[in-house]
C-alpha cells in the first residue's frame, strides 16, 4: 500500500542524502554480515549435496540484490519521509558530508554488527537469572509446559498401613529431629492414620 506522495524537495534531498552516505552500499555490506552469520542454519536446512554451498551463495546474491533495486530505494526513502523534514535531511547531508561523517559511515556496518554482538552477549549472561526472578514474581509460569521448572519436585503422601511408624510415647522414645520432618499423624476418633512425605 503507497503511502502519501513526498514533496519533491524532501525527496531530492533524500536521495542526495543516500548518494552521500552510500545507502544501497551499507545495507548490502550489513545484510552481508548478518547473512553470513546464519549461514551455518542455511547449511543445516538444505540437504547435503555436492551443489549445497553454491545454492546458499547464489540464495544470498538474490536477497542482496533486492537492495539495488528502486522498490527497496523508494520504501526506505518513504520511512525517511515519515520521520525527518526536509531541514533534518539537510543537517544529515551536511554531517555525512564532513569527515567525521564520512569515518562514521565508512564503520557503520561493524558498528552495527558490534553492538548486536554486545546486546546478544549481555542477553545470554543474564538470561537464566531473568527467567529466575520472572519464576519467583508469576507463578503461573511454573509447572508442565512452563518455562520455569518447579523449585522442588512435589512431595508425595503414601497412606502407611497397617504398620505405621511408631508414634513419638514413652515406649519409642522422643522423636528425633529427622523423623519429625517425615511423619505427620492425624487421630480421628480411635484410629491413627500416619503420612510418610517423600
Amino acid at each position: 500500500m503507497a503511502g502519501p506522495p513526498v514533496d519533491p524537495q524532501l525527496r531530492a534531498d533524500i536521495l542526495h542524502l543516500f548518494d552521500v552516505n552510500h545507502l544501497q552500499q551499507k545495507s548490502i555490506e550489513g545484510s552481508r554480515m548478518v547473512l553470513d552469520s546464519l549461514r551455518p542454519m542455511l547449511l543445516k536446512s538444505l540437504p547435503d549435496t555436492p551443489s549445497r554451498d553454491k545454492i546458499i551463495d547464489a540464495y544470498v546474491e538474490k536477497l542482496l540484490d533486492l537492495f539495488k533495486s528502486d522498490a527497496y530505494i523508494e520504501r526506505v526513502l518513504a520511512v525517511y519521509a515519515k520521520y525527518f523534514s526536509d531541514d533534518d535531511v539537510k543537517g544529515l547531508t551536511q554531517f555525512y558530508e564532513t569527515p567525521a561523517g564520512q569515518h562514521y559511515n565508512q564503520f557503520t556496518s561493524q558498528l552495527l554488527a558490534d553492538l548486536n554482538h554486545i546486546g546478544q552477549q549481555l542477553a545470554l549472561e543474564n538470561v537464566q537469572d531473568i527467567l529466575k526472578q520472572l519464576c519467583t514474581e508469576y507463578p503461573e509460569l511454573e509447572g508442565p509446559g512452563g518455562p520455569c521448572p518447579n523449585a522442588e519436585p512435589p512431595k508425595k503422601s503414601l497412606l502407611l498401613t497397617p504398620n505405621p511408624p511408631p508414634a513419638p510415647d514413652a515406649t519409642h522414645g522422643p522423636l528425633r529431629a529427622d523423623d519429625a520432618l517425615l511423619i505427620g499423624r492425624w487421630r480421628s476418633g480411635s484410629r491413627s492414620v500416619f503420612f510418610l512425605t517423600a
